[in-house]
């Protein structure tokens, strides 16, 4: 077993704690969400939705003037502890691009995002 847990928890992608907690909103609920950790490839989210697994899901984050929506797909959400009477879930979003512009977007805002690499 403990080579199957090792091999589940490994990533293809450096992962990074987001040291801010940057908040959004769920473009499709209009709930407040914010990023726990991220990846180039996947954004962990706390939120008050739970999601299900494969579901679409638009995120929508500023700064300042600036604004990115990202779009992708829910592959993990659990249940967190409730605060102030409120369920709370992590989401994790499996994120999705089609063109290299989109993609050049998300590289120059996570950039933005001051970041400390999460122990693994």
């Amino acid at each position: 077993m403990k080579a199957r847990s090792a091999k589940r928890n490994k990533r293809r992608t450096q992962r990074y704690r987001s040291a801010i907690g940057l908040s959004g909103i769920e473009r499709g609920f209009g709930l407040d969400v914010r990023i726990r950790d991220f990846s180039v490839e996947a954004l962990a989210v706390e939120t008050a939705a739970q999601h299900a697994v494969r579901q679409p899901l638009e995120l929508e984050f500023r700064f300042g003037d600036q604004a990115l929506i990202l779009r992708g797909t829910v592959v993990r959400t659990d249940r967190l502890p409730a605060v102030e009477g409120v369920q709370q879930y992590l989401t994790v979003v499996q994120l999705a691009w089609h063109t290299p512009p989109e993609r050049v977007e998300l590289a120059g805002f996570l950039s933005l995002i001051r970041k400390s690499v999460r122990p693994v």
